[in-house]
């Protein structure tokens, strides 16, 4: 059913994005943003709301007849006065495909019966082939103009500029309003300040633009051959150690150089991994040292990572690969410390649930109570016992209303800048018999708020009360120290299901006919072994003989 949202709804919330970062950057914005702003201003009501309503489509390019909206009852006037405004352009010049595509299979058939025929059997893309195959564009063009107009809106660069002033990225829009606005998600509420605006410098804005335009590129490039791709990098301007620049040159350089080594490009593989502090660089470079049969070179690698690991699946990496390496060499092999993984098989008759459901159906018919949250109890709990520190107002880590998040949340800056905080929790976890209240009422008082950890459909006060009676406060101060250390490679990988028989818990890990355990599922299950928190992975087959 189409959700009906109240008249103007699209511009109010427009107005929101641009006041704010027209407020919070006056001295960040060129003279065409500025102008942009108060161009806008000045744009009469149905004008605005059609330019309000065109950016918020898939464009750039619409047919002029097929714009309808209610609360725009003069449309095509309205058009021409968007276009007069300098905010759109009529019919501009665009690519032939692009523009007929825009034309209906009908319409396409119809302007081409005096060109050529024969066409009546064939789908929208394969007449728009023809068209193109047929080589005479600038009469069918002229054609098209005559039957029908399209628009473009323009100044979509300044636009840019709001939208990463406002979010930080480029990836939300004014879709995050409906969300908010319709009730569907609420936010924390804390302040912003100029100082805590997400760029202090206008270079810092230009790159980080031009970084994420490029990343819209990326996956075209990757198509091309070596030369494109190595071109593409030297694009990509250079970080110039800010932290969130830093993370997007590296992820960038890592996508690119893991295709040079796809093509067998090894060395410039090489070269872009050695631009790169983001794992799997590291990894990614000893490998290509062994198949180039440089196995010193490689070991050496190995070593600096053990040295000084920066995730623990790198340091995980370099243990087994030096084994290999050391094999290769003639070299004594160092000890791994291994541990038994606890297993069971289980036996279920096939119901049609997913494999899950249906092990949570068989303990809770024995009388357990039994539920499926994957990573989000953990995630959740972890929300709802440090939400204060998630939301601790820091410098920067704030910058507009509608954050479920601090900037940096999954990177080690989350722990580094809040370190105090987060040890004095986890003592009090450790500690302090009054805090499993202190949690259920965090639970009550924040539900429904949005925060990117806490995922409210999966969380039910009953789970979360019997978390708290029957987890021991110890088990939870280790593996919140766990995830805190690493948010962004640490929230997954946790057991499928949690079920709690008679007076304890345990974690259980559902794998059915074929299915193997991911590398993050056993670094988890390493860890529950240390510190003897109870875990066990079932092995489910299934038979129809089962009474």
């Amino acid at each position: 059913m189409a959700i009906e949202l109240p008249e103007g709804y699209y511009l109010d919330n427009f107005q929101k994005l641009i006041g704010f970062v027209f407020e919070q950057y006056p001295d960040l914005l060129t003279g065409d943003e500025k102008k942009f702003y108060n161009d806008f201003q000045s744009c009469t009501l149905d004008v605005q709301r059609l330019y309000v309503r065109l950016i918020s489509r898939k464009g750039p390019y619409f047919r002029s007849d097929k714009l309808h909206y209610s609360e725009i009852p003069q449309i095509q006037e309205t058009l021409k006065s968007l276009a007069s405004a300098n905010f759109a352009v009529l019919n501009p010049a665009i690519d032939f495909e692009l523009l007929l595509s825009l034309l209906l299979r009908e319409e396409l058939l119809e302007l081409a019966f005096p060109v050529f025929g024969g066409l009546k059997h064939l789908k929208k893309p394969e007449i728009i082939r023809a068209f193109l195959e047929e080589g005479n564009e600038d009469e069918i063009v002229v054609k098209i103009k005559e039957r029908y107009s399209w628009i473009c809106p323009l100044r979509l660069k300044e636009l840019l500029v709001y939208r990463l002033c406002f979010f930080g990225n480029l990836h939300q829009d004014l879709s995050e309003f409906v969300l908010l606005d319709l009730g569907m998600i609420r936010y924390e509420d804390y302040q912003i300040h100029q100082e805590d605006r997400y760029f202090q410098e206008r270079r810092l804005l230009e790159k980080t633009l031009q970084m994420h335009l490029l990343r819209e590129w990326q996956n075209e490039v990757l198509v091309r051959g070596p030369e494109n791709i190595l071109d593409f990098f030297e694009a990509i301007p250079e970080h110039q150690n800010d932290r969130t620049l830093k993370r997007l040159h590296n992820r960038m350089t890592n996508t690119l150089a893991r295709q040079l080594e796809r093509l067998e490009e090894l060395e410039s593989a090489t070269m872009l991994y050695e631009q790169s502090e983001r794992p799997p660089s590291r990894e990614r470079r000893s490998r290509i040292l062994a198949k180039q049969n440089r196995i010193e070179e490689a070991l050496a690698l190995c070593q600096s990572i053990l040295n000084s690991p920066l995730s623990e699946e790198e340091f995980e990496f370099a243990e087994r690969f030096s084994r290999r390496l050391r094999k290769q060499l003639g070299l004594p092999l160092q000890s791994l410390k291994s541990h038994r993984v606890l297993e069971e098989a289980l036996v279920l008759s096939p119901t049609g649930d997913s494999v899950e459901l249906q092990v949570v159906a068989h303990f809770r018919a024995k009388g357990n109570h039994a539920y499926f949250v994957e990573n989000h109890l953990w995630r959740g709990m972890f929300g709802l016992a440090f939400w204060d520190i998630v939301f601790m107002p820091l410098r920067g880590a704030f910058f507009n209303l509608y954050q479920r998040g601090p900037k940096g949340l999954f990177t080690a800056e989350f722990r580094e800048q809040r370190q105090e905080a987060i040890d004095e929790r986890l003592n009090m976890i450790r500690e302090d018999p009054g805090w499993p209240g202190q949690v259920v009422a965090t639970f009550r008082e924040k539900m429904g708020i949005s925060n990117t950890l806490v995922f409210w459909p999966i969380l039910s006060e009953e789970l979360i009360q019997l978390a708290l009676c029957r987890i021991p406060r110890a088990h939870f101060a280790q593996i919140f120290d766990r995830l805190s250390r690493d948010l962004g490679n640490n929230r997954s990988g946790f057991p499928d299901l949690i079920i709690f028989p008679k007076e304890y818990y345990q974690l259980l890990e559902v794998k059915g006919p074929g299915d193997r355990l991911q590398q993050n599922q056993k670094r988890w299950i390493k860890f529950f072994h240390e510190y003897e928190i109870p875990y066990r992975v079932v092995n489910v087959t299934f038979s129809n003989d089962i009474p």
